[in-house]
């Protein structure tokens, strides 16, 4: 007769119920992994939790979030296993951002809140001519509805979404000025109908460097060119940079969900570069996680930028979306 395997029983590392289950990378009993599992089928973000009991057995938020600091691992969940399959996605949410970007206008100066909140665009008038300050939030929505896509929004609560959308959303917004004028064959980075990206009105202003103004055009547009990068490759990179965990006023449970989502797209792009590249992958890998640096470098010139316009130009009028993004304006 075959042996029969003999089962161990241990605590959940959830809820302390005894259990002979392994699941999602750790001991956890049937309801728990059942609790993980359906929160990845959900359509809508969770719902806020005001829940006061002790047993997270009675609410299947706390159980989630349990689950997730337990050690849970998301990468293990089915659809994120073929990770390759995440492009298709990204390439949706990357078209869907671009036809939005083009056909439609910001009906007002909003700031944070209120273009979380629908109605912050209507189609674009015929006739209407778009300015560097239009475009720029036109660039920060699509930016930020992109991110309002992937799934791990869902998963967090509306103060850690909020801390996650601020974090990301102008930095993003560059990189995606930056890859649509590097797949439109230039060199540098300009908004449709060759509208420069820095405001018109300080063209006339002799104080400023051009030379800092031209680096800030052309240096992460230079990167992507010197390496060749494939839109697979630039959307999964700007996956990985905004899901940055980093912030210290984010929960405990978020900052390990941001986590586990930048190490899902991480070993995508590792994995896309073992197919196309199969020599000098983990060179290739350095060389586009080093391209989130020069984002970075971008952002602070920026911010130099934005200090001078106080300085030169204080009236000069920024969208509150672009102010909201560097402190000192």
């Amino acid at each position: 007769m075959p042996s029969r395997r003999l089962q161990v029983w241990k605590p959940c590392v959830i809820c302390k119920d005894m259990t002979t289950e392994f699941n999602y990378q750790v001991d956890s009993c049937n309801k728990c992994k059942m609790v993980f599992r359906r929160v990845f089928r959900l359509s809508v973000p969770l719902e806020p939790c005001n829940c006061s009991t002790r047993r997270i057995q009675e609410c299947r938020n706390c159980r989630f979030y349990s689950c997730i600091n337990g050690g849970m691992q998301i990468n293990s969940i089915k659809k994120y296993r073929e990770k390759l399959s995440l492009i298709d996605s990204l390439i949706a949410l990357d078209n869907k951002r671009n036809s939005t970007f083009f056909k439609y206008q910001m009906t007002e100066d909003l700031n944070l809140d209120q273009i979380m909140s629908p109605g912050a665009i209507k189609e674009k008038d015929e006739h209407v001519i778009f300015t560097s300050h239009d475009w720029v939030l036109m660039e920060i929505y699509t930016t930020i509805e992109f991110m309002k896509g992937f799934d791990l929004v869902n998963l967090l609560t509306s103060r850690d979404l909020k801390i996650f959308i601020k974090n990301a959303y102008f930095k993003c917004a560059i990189y995606f000025i930056a890859v649509r004028s590097y797949s439109n064959n230039l060199s540098f980075m300009t908004f449709p109908e060759k509208v420069d990206v820095f405001p018109e009105e300080i063209l006339n202003v002799p104080q400023y460097s051009q030379l800092l103004l031209n680096k800030i055009r052309c240096r992460l547009i230079s990167k992507f060119i010197e390496y060749r990068v494939t839109k697979e490759e630039l959307l999964l990179l700007v996956s990985i940079i905004f899901c940055d965990q980093t912030d210290p006023d984010y929960s405990m449970p978020a900052k390990n969900i941001i986590s586990q989502y930048q190490k899902i797209y991480a070993s995508a792009l590792f994995q896309y570069c073992e197919l196309k590249y199969q020599q000098s992958v983990p060179a290739r890998f350095a060389e586009l996680i080093s391209i989130s640096a020069v984002l970075v470098d971008t952002i602070t010139d920026l911010d130099t930028v934005v200090s001078l316009f106080n300085l030169y130009q204080p009236t000069l009028k920024l969208r509150q979306l672009v102010k909201d993004s560097f402190p000192q304006s």
